[in-house]
């Protein structure tokens, strides 16, 4: 008599401590977190491009960061680019030229107030929030870095 093979699959959700807002605009990163700098009063810099493996021709996206630290409130900053010469980050946001991580659990009120202020700056198109619910797990997890 032969037994037929089961399979147990074991799935995990992860908890991500960010919050993140969607940028469209038509200027270039340096200009976006020149701006985003002067209207938060924060300092992103250009740091280490992240990088992904599609794994489709060995082709490797790579998208332009740039990051600050606030040590006294222990906030981390990214402004990431959604879009690169090979493709998208985010494809159910292709629309979006830049996402601003944020890595405070959802401040409701701040990411709100972040919103706003970024909105207020001519070199923008549109802002909004991104619920981490709407992203997929692999896209969440390119975001931690």
């Amino acid at each position: 008599m032969k037994m037929k093979k089961k399979t147990h699959k074991l799935s995990l959700s992860a908890e991500y401590g960010f919050s993140l807002i969607g940028i469209v605009t038509q200027e270039k990163d340096y200009k976006i977190s020149w701006e985003i700098n002067k209207l938060l009063g924060i300092e992103l810099s250009k740091s280490k491009n992240l990088e992904i493996n599609t794994n489709k021709k060995d082709i490797i996206k790579s998208f332009t960061v740039h990051t600050y630290l606030n040590n006294d409130l222990m906030i981390n900053y990214n402004l990431i680019s959604n879009k690169c010469e090979n493709g998208v980050l985010l494809n159910q946001f292709k629309n979006i030229d830049f996402l601003f991580k944020i890595d405070v659990e959802n401040n409701f009120n701040e990411i709100i107030e972040f919103i706003n202020k970024i909105k207020s700056l001519s070199e923008i198109i549109s802002v909004f929030e991104i619920k981490t619910s709407e992203l997929k797990e692999k896209q969440k997890q390119y975001l931690i870095f």
